[in-house]
């Protein structure tokens, strides 16, 4: 029995730090929208795969943590609203840089959408 406790707390306190590692170090797109309309959503086309974030409200802050694309390329991105493409554009995306790689899109006013690589 006394043997058990402590393996048993040693699989737990390896499961918190794999844990805190992927949290740390995956990439990751966070939507912020400073603005004071809601937005239905905002698709972001990546290498690999889409993300959808949506609805988008007021003051709202959104993350998706997403896999390595290991393929650079054309990041295009599409903001809604009412049904209808309010902004769409393009970035490069560059895979050399993965690791704990942030992307951030901010609805600063009506219509306006910064994208930074932080």
């Amino acid at each position: 029995m006394k043997k058990i406790i402590p393996g048993g707390i040693a699989i737990i306190a390896v499961l918190l730090i794999a844990m805190t590692g992927y949290h740390f170090l995956s990439p990751k797109v966070v939507v912020r929208n400073e603005s004071q309309l809601t937005y239905d959503e905002l698709i972001i086309d990546m290498p690999i795969n889409s993300l959808v974030f949506g609805p988008i409200a007021p003051e709202e802050k959104q993350i998706i943590y997403y896999s390595f694309q290991n393929l650079s390329g054309l990041m295009a991105y599409q903001l809604t609203a009412d049904g209808k493409p309010i902004i769409v554009g393009s970035k490069q995306y560059d895979a050399s840089t993965e690791l704990a790689k942030v992307i951030e899109f901010v609805i600063t006013d009506e219509n306006k959408l910064e994208v930074n690589y932080l």
